[in-house]
């Protein structure tokens, strides 16, 4: 499960539409919206925010984040790695 199908199953167990839980959260639904459908990984302040109104641990939350922002580095990385050195070449 990623960070935002996680926000989101809480949210939803929670009961608030998106729009509502983005307004307690302050923040636009849009962004909310990122964040559980598109994979943004918000700020560790929101990270914390989302974590308190979702009655969430605030550490396992941005241990979340943190996989999620590495898991993304990663494939970026890869990807260059991949198109500059479609040979596989190390070193």
């Amino acid at each position: 499960m990623t960070f935002g199908e996680k926000v989101r199953a809480r949210r939803l167990a929670m009961g608030p539409s998106l729009r509502q839980f983005a307004k307690t959260v302050g923040m636009s639904y849009s962004y909310l919206y990122m964040i559980e459908e598109e994979g943004l990984v918000p700020s560790p302040k929101i990270v914390l925010k989302l974590a308190e109104r979702l009655q969430m641990g605030k550490w396992f939350l941005i241990q979340n984040a943190i996989d999620a922002k590495t898991k993304a580095l990663r494939e970026r990385y890869e990807k260059v790695y991949r198109k500059e050195c479609p040979t596989g070449e190390k070193g």
